[in-house]
Formats: structure tokens, sequence, C-alpha cells
């Protein structure tokens, strides 16, 4: 990739993972791969830093060597790929660091058995504001732990003096300056698909025809770990329908938002939710006294039967 004076250029390899970040001609940074395609070194030469990372099978790094010299940061996790829960340098209880993540698994805080030693705030696309433990900036803006995981608990590299920020997620790197993927995606197009094809068109553009495009523009509510296309996380998501009431004894459609839990099976609880809200926003009368959801495509459309007639009265919209 050609750049002028005082930008920055990447150079790939033939997988299309950047191999080099240069600045007017001089080395930034440096990445090499595996076999399977798992990062396996990164050289900071502005800092002058090398990093060894060793991986389990899940792709998820155990271990972080950091220069010959230095311990070894290593890693534990949860059940999520990039749930990280626990970092150390050795193996004793005291140097323990425990990791508190919000609803897209990215760390709002770095705890010690004395309590919390370092906040993390995001922007909606992920650019990270480091704090103390009393809430104000860090002077510097940079981990005093160490700490590489950050937004959806991805690695982060902060490069060249702190004024580049990328972060790595396994098949292509995520810009959060621009929210936008620094590579296409990598499974491409093939335009002339012969079925059955897993790599059609209309499979491959699922998410949308641009192919730079972070999770639909979704960052609060969806996440991409492996950099191949969004996924939604489990702890809720917001769906429009249009509803059918009873108003002052007619029957008229509305639109009406509502947050329900995905990837759960729907319960009382969420036809409740819907009814009350409706109840509310139009002053009807709806109940939830049966509820039936169906599914299509992975678009849930939602029909409860009203008390009075009923008749099925809502609709998936989008």
């Amino acid at each position: 990739m050609p750049a002028r004076q005082d930008e920055r250029a990447n150079e790939y390899d033939y997988e299309n993972c950047i191999v080099k970040i240069t600045k007017d001609g001089n080395d930034i940074a440096e990445f090499a791969y595996d076999a399977l395609g798992r990062r396996i070194k990164k050289v900071d030469s502005i800092a002058g830093t090398t990093n060894i990372y060793y991986y389990n099978d899940k792709w998820q790094v155990l271990c972080d060597y950091y220069d010959p010299g230095y311990l070894p940061y290593w890693y534990a996790y949860g059940n999520y790929i990039d749930e990280v829960l626990i970092t150390a340098q050795t193996t004793t209880l005291s140097n323990l660091k425990f990791y508190v993540h919000d609803h897209l698994f990215s760390p709002v805080a770095l705890a010690k058995w004395s309590g919390v030693v370092e906040r993390y705030e995001y922007d909606a696309y992920g650019n990270c504001y480091i704090l103390e433990p009393n809430f104000a900036p860090d002077p510097d803006g940079k981990s005093d732990y160490g700490n590489p995981y950050l937004f959806t608990a991805s690695r982060v590299d902060i490069l060249d003096n702190g004024s580049l920020k990328i972060q790595y997620n396994r098949n292509r790197y995520y810009d959060q300056y621009t929210g936008r993927w620094l590579t296409h995606d990598p499974l491409g197009i093939t335009p002339n698909s012969q079925k059955p094809n897993s790599f059609a068109p209309h499979d491959q553009l699922i998410e949308g025809g641009n192919l730079y495009e972070y999770v639909k523009c979704n960052p609060i509510i969806a996440v991409d770990p492996y950099g191949l296309g969004r996924k939604d996380c489990c702890h809720g998501e917001v769906k429009r329908y249009q509803i059918k009431i009873r108003i002052k004894g007619k029957w008229k459609w509305r639109v009406i938002t509502l947050f329900y839990y995905s990837g759960y099976q729907p319960d009382e609880r969420a036809c409740t939710s819907c009814c009350d809200r409706a109840n509310k926003m139009y002053r009807s009368d709806v109940s939830p006294w049966h509820y039936l959801w169906t599914y299509k495509r992975k678009l849930e459309a939602c029909y409860i039967l009203c008390s009075a007639g009923r008749r099925p009265w809502a609709k998936y919209i989008r």
C-alpha cells in the first residue's frame, strides 16, 4: 500500500495479513504468523520490544513472552473465546490480576485481591480511555499493567509512540478510529458460484455489501472475534414490531420497540414486557394470554393472541 510523506504504509503477505508497517521508509512494526494463520510474533521497532505468543487449540493466547529476560504473561479464559479472566507474570496468588467485563466482554476494570487497580471506558467503536481506580484519566493513557486486552477483549497493538492503535481479531485487523476493518472480508466473493456452494455471494454478503464494515455498524450489541462475521451478544437485542392493539374499541396497527434477550427461548416475561410497553404507550388493553414464536432465517415473528377476539396482533418488522 503506497503512502505519501508522513503517512504509514502496510505490507501484506499472500493471505492478506499485515507483516510490516512503515512510515517515511522507517519500520514501525513487524508481524509473523504460523501455518494456521495465528500471529506468533510482534516486533515494535520504535519501542524496541518483541512479543512471542503461544496459543491453545482455541486460538487463545496462553503465554506472551515479552523480550528475553522478562517473565512471560500468562492468561486464563472462560467459556467464551475472548473471555479472558486472569493474567499474571508468576504463579503466586498475590500477583494474580482479574478482569471485569461488560456485555461485549470488553474489560472495564482490572483488579487485584486488594481491589481495582485500573479502569477502562470505551466509545461506541472501541476507542479506549484508561482511567485510574478513582476514575481519573491515566496520565500517559497507557495501561500501567501491560494489559493488551481492550475492546471486545481483543488484543490491541499500541504502536508508533501511542499514535497508532490497531486491534487484532485473528483473521484481520480492526481500526477503532475509523470503525472499519483494515482489509476486506477474508471470505471474499465468488462471482460465478455453482450450487451447492457455501461461499456463494448471497451467503458471503449476508451482512451487507461493504466488506470493510464492522458488525453492520452495531458495535454496542455485536462482536466479531474472528473477523469473519458479526455475532450478536446473547445478552440482549432491540427489535421492532408492528402490533395490532385495541384503542377505544377499535383495532389499530402501531409500531413498538422491544428489548428482549436473544439466544434464549422466549417466555412469558418477554411477551408481558411487549404488552406492558404497548399499554403504556397507547393506553390499550392487550394481554399475553398466549404466545407463539416462530423462526425463519434468523428473523423472529411474534404472535400473541389478544384477550379480546383472540386474533394474532403482532408481527416482526426488523
